[in-house]
């Protein structure tokens, strides 16, 4: 292996280590923001709370307090997740497009979908 093949490794493996940082970074960003979307709104909910009534939700106990079990999995929850799931397909829609036109700078606009 000369020099220069060698140096085209290390940069592969620190742009590499980058995109991971970068990713573990989205993953908890996402995870913060489910944790802030679950506890604010009318009702606040504490965190700890949130994670009780997760985990009861999970195992299938009864609830403790039926009112706060009620608002945050099938009030916030449900709305989180749909909120979730529409971002990554409204993602997933440009990409298509972008890939589709064979332009980086497609827009709706583009096609007349907008």
């Amino acid at each position: 292996m000369n020099t220069q093949e060698h140096v085209l490794i290390t940069e592969f493996r620190k742009k590499g280590r980058y995109q991971m940082m970068f990713l573990v970074f989205l993953v908890i960003l996402l995870i913060a923001s489910i944790g802030i979307g679950l506890s604010n709104g009318v009702v606040n909910i504490p965190i700890h709370k949130i994670g009780a009534i997760l985990l009861e939700a999970i195992t299938g106990e009864t609830p403790k307090d039926l009112a706060l079990y009620s608002i945050v999995i099938e009030v916030r929850l449900v709305r989180l997740l749909t909120a979730l799931v529409v971002g990554m397909s409204l993602g997933v829609g440009g990409l298509i497009m972008q890939l589709i036109l064979q332009n980086p700078m497609a827009s709706p606009f583009t096609l007349g979908v907008s």
